[in-house]
């Protein structure tokens, strides 16, 4: 049988909470099946590197 610790199961549900918080936006749906259906390229400032670097 599979044991699940505690601290996994609440990280699993933070997780899930902040998916499904990022989804209940309806734009941001009507966003994702745009880009299925419109696939575009996304350029990548040069600043942007240097600021994930920092976090």
């Amino acid at each position: 049988m599979l044991t699940i610790s505690p601290t996994l199961t609440q990280e699993v549900c933070m997780m899930e909470a902040e998916l499904c918080s990022a989804f209940s936006d309806p734009t941001r749906i009507l966003i994702l099946y745009e880009l299925d259906e419109h696939p575009r390229t996304v350029r990548i400032p040069r600043w942007l590197p240097d600021r994930i670097a920092r976090l």
